[in-house]
């Protein structure tokens, strides 16, 4: 699949799942906005907790800032969080900006295996919880943004893209990313016109006019 250009891209998935390694392969080192890059910025480092109030306020200004100039910005969250998932959804539709969650539903066992190697791991016990939690989130996803076919190993970053209008289209896929995990595309973007397994390619479009419905 290809991206619509601009979009804004939320990441969903617990520690470990492989977000930050797809985000890192498909997309400009400045167009993504990390919140473990911004816990160092306002606080003492990566793991450093304590500033996660800081680095939140920090990032969604960024994001914010970024959407409004319409910029494809891509936010690097564990994405647990109804309530900035909707804010972040509702900042794209704002700005008549597609927006795309893409959802990595890693095995448990890979995500701590991955966790514990890290050179900064989240404690067991915050893992655990983001895995619990996930389960919820995965099943939720589906109805605030509709499924898009498509295959995030394979997607290729949204640079030079004709814009697309903010709408749904249904359908859904699973299907292993170049890190290794399971994801699945979860979108309010338009869809391409055609859908081949495992991977859609769209073509350029003529610029059309956003549009929006509620999901």
């Amino acid at each position: 699949m290809r991206l619509p250009s601009p979009c804004l891209v939320v990441l969903a998935g617990p520690a470990g799942s492989g977000k930050s390694t797809w985000a890192a392969a498909h997309f400009p080192a400045d167009a993504v906005v990390a919140s473990d890059r911004l816990r160092a910025v306002v606080g003492a480092g990566e793991d450093d907790i304590a500033a996660s109030t800081d680095a939140f306020a920090v990032l969604d200004e960024i994001v914010a800032r970024r959407v409004a100039r319409g910029l494809t910005t891509v936010v690097d969250t564990t994405g647990l969080d109804e309530g900035r998932r909707a804010g972040w959804l509702r900042l794209a539709r704002d700005h008549g900006v597609a927006c795309v969650a893409v959802a990595f539903d890693t095995p448990a066992a890979e995500c701590r295996a991955r966790n514990r190697t890290r050179r900064h791991p989240v404690p067991a016990a915050a893992l655990t919880a983001q895995l619990k939690t996930w389960r919820e989130v995965r099943e939720r996803l589906s109805h605030e943004a509709s499924t898009t076919c498509s295959s995030p190993s394979r997607c290729g970053s949204s640079r030079r893209r004709s814009r697309r209008p903010t709408r749904t289209r249904h359908g859904s896929a699973n299907a292993p990313s170049a890190c290794g995990s399971r994801c699945t595309w979860a979108s309010s973007a338009a869809a391409p016109r055609r859908c081949a397994p495992g991977c859609a390619t769209s073509r350029r479009a003529p610029r059309r006019p956003a549009s929006t419905r509620s999901t």
